[in-house]
């Protein structure tokens, strides 16, 4: 890979909660918490150099914690996080060191991921500056464009975005900045970076890639953890 990389690790925003408002970072899979999942895999990928996680406030001092009872000696600061995801992840790369080049966001809610998987999204960030992971839809799909009245879309085009995702850290500062300016909450970081002028290259991913969002997919993550 071309220039150094450092991981975000998402711990807190309202998109880090199950549905009925727990953090998702701090409940069990398996033996550890959700969050050592997600840094486990940024600790382990040999393209990254370091780790930037952002958490509740309240939480800040126990994830610093983790460093020591898990061993993650890439874990390089803990933020205090708002309710936003875009905001976060600008903090978190504002405090990476000058050097680096590469940021791979990564979050808790997906727990599953993988050193390998990094290392995938990176590899397919090198082209165009940016990547995401993601499952190809396969099933048709309609579109409601008014009320009442539904559309086809060309699923072969039609992709789910996930994390890890992977960008030039320039590009991923232009995208933020620009989200700054937006009213309201900004979109997904990848219709930013397309605005921004980037092209983000969309990686399949492993099925086991799952999203917690319900108790059921904790248990299920709970499983694959072993």
């Amino acid at each position: 890979m071309a220039g150094p990389c450092w991981a975000v690790v998402l711990a807190t925003g309202r998109d880090q909660a199950l549905a009925g408002g727990a953090d998702i970072a701090f409940l069990g899979v398996g033996n550890r918490p959700a969050l050592a999942h997600a840094m486990a895999a940024a600790e382990a990928c040999r393209d990254v150099e370091g780790m930037v996680v952002v958490a509740p406030r309240e939480r800040v001092d126990m994830v610093s914690a983790m460093k020591f009872r898990f061993g993650f000696n890439k874990l390089r600061a803990v933020l205090p996080g708002g309710a936003q995801r875009i905001p976060n992840i600008g903090e978190a790369v504002e405090a990476f060191d000058e050097e680096i080049e590469w940021a791979v966001v990564l979050e808790c809610a997906r727990p599953m991921v993988t050193p390998a998987m990094v290392s995938d999204v990176l590899a397919g960030a090198q082209r165009t500056g940016a990547a995401a992971m993601g499952d190809a839809i396969a099933d048709p799909v309609r579109v409601e464009v008014r009320k009442g009245e539904e559309e086809m879309l060309d699923a072969r085009c039609v992709w789910a975005v996930q994390t890890p995702q992977a960008y030039r850290r320039d590009l991923l500062r232009k995208a933020v900045a620009a989200a700054r300016k937006r009213r309201g909450e900004a979109p997904d970081l990848t219709a930013l970076v397309d605005a921004a002028g980037g092209r983000v290259r969309m990686v399949q991913s492993p099925r086991m890639n799952l999203r917690l969002r319900s108790a059921d997919d904790l248990t299920a993550a709970s499983h694959l953890s072993g």
